[in-house]
C-alpha cells in the first residue's frame, strides 16, 4: 500500500492538537480497507480516505452541537429577546417620522459613514434607504427589522393553545391587531386546525432534542454511504458476543477501529445500537 502514499493532506484543521493525517495514518486505512474487503489501490484508498474524513467531520460537528445544545425554554427566551429588541428598533425608527429634520440627519449619516460595512456582493446599509419616500427613507429597513421580529416569534417552538375563535373588538368586528399577535405568538395554529397542530408541535419538539449518541449517529450515517459505495459486504451490526469478544460483523469491527483512534470510550454496544438506528432510518 505504500505506493499510494504520501497523499496530499486532507485538512489543515487540527483536532485536539492533531492533524487528521496524524490521527489516521496510512496503516489505519490499510486495516480499514481489509475489514471492508476492498482492494488497496489508489482510487479506492483515496475515496475511502475522503469518505472517512467526511464522517469524522460529521462526528466532530455533532460533538460541538451537543456541547452547544440549549433547551427549548432557553431558545424560546432568547428568540423572545430578539423579537422584542427588533420591535424596539422598529418603534424608534417609526418615531422618527415626526422628526423630519432628525430623520434626514440620520439618513445622511448612514450615507456618509466611512466605516460602513460592505457585504460580499457590494451592498451597504445605505443601499437600503428608500429614495422614493423622502418623508420615510427608512421604510425598507423597517420592513426588514419587522421581518426579523416576526421570524423570531415564528422560530419558537411552543405548546399550541386551543383557539376560541378569532378575537373580536367590542363593536363585534375582528380585532386585526389581536389576530396578528396570536399568529406571531403561535397561540393560533397557522393551519387553523388545533387537532393537527399538537402533533406538529410534538414532532418539532422531538426533532429539537439531541441524544447522547448524536455525534456517533452522525458518523455512522455518513460512513454508511462510504461503505455501501466501496465494500462488497453488507453494512450490518451482526452479533457481538461479549464473553468471547468475537465480532462476526465486519461493519462493527471497522467502526471499532475508526473510534479506537480518537474516541475509545465508544464501546461496541453503543456502535451496534447506532447501526440499528441508522438502518431503521
Amino acid at each position: 500500500m505504500s505506493y499510494c502514499w504520501p497523499m496530499p493532506p486532507i485538512c489543515s484543521t487540527t483536532f485536539e492538537g492533531q492533524f487528521y493525517d496524524q490521527i489516521f495514518p496510512p496503516s489505519f486505512f490499510g486495516e480499514l480497507s481489509d475489514l471492508m474487503g476492498i482492494a488497496q489501490n489508489a482510487p479506492n484508498l483515496s475515496a475511502l480516505r475522503q469518505g472517512h474524513y467526511q464522517a469524522f467531520s460529521e462526528f466532530v460537528t455533532g460533538q460541538i452541537e451537543q456541547r452547544n445544545f440549549q433547551s427549548l425554554k432557553a431558545e424560546n427566551t432568547r428568540l423572545d429577546r430578539v423579537a422584542k429588541d427588533a420591535d424596539k428598533l422598529l418603534q424608534s425608527l417609526t418615531a422618527l417620522y415626526d422628526f423630519g429634520q432628525t430623520q434626514g440627519k440620520l439618513k445622511r449619516a448612514v450615507e456618509s459613514n466611512p466605516t460602513s460595512f460592505t457585504s460580499s456582493n457590494g451592498h451597504r446599509l445605505a443601499s437600503l434607504l428608500d429614495d422614493t419616500r423622502p418623508d420615510n427613507p427608512f421604510f425598507i429597513i423597517k420592513q426588514f427589522v419587522s421581518d426579523i421580529s416576526i421570524s423570531a416569534q415564528r422560530a419558537k417552538i411552543t405548546t399550541p393553545k386551543q383557539s376560541a375563535g378569532l378575537p373580536k373588538s367590542k363593536e363585534g368586528d375582528f380585532d386585526l391587531a389581536a389576530i396578528e399577535a396570536l399568529v406571531c405568538d403561535r397561540d393560533l395554529a397557522l393551519s387553523g386546525d388545533d387537532a393537527a397542530d399538537l402533533p406538529r408541535w410534538k414532532e418539532q419538539s422531538e426533532a429539537h432534542k439531541l441524544g447522547g449518541d448524536h455525534a456517533l449517529l452522525q458518523f455512522v450515517k455518513c460512513f454508511k454511504t462510504v461503505w455501501v459505495a466501496l465494500s462488497p459486504h453488507p453494512f450490518t451490526q451482526g452479533h457481538y458476543y461479549e464473553k468471547i469478544g468475537h465480532e462476526p460483523s465486519r461493519t462493527l469491527a471497522a467502526l471499532k477501529l475508526c473510534f479506537a483512534s480518537f474516541a475509545p470510550e465508544i464501546n461496541p454496544q453503543a456502535i451496534v445500537t447506532a447501526i440499528r438506528k441508522v438502518q431503521a432510518g
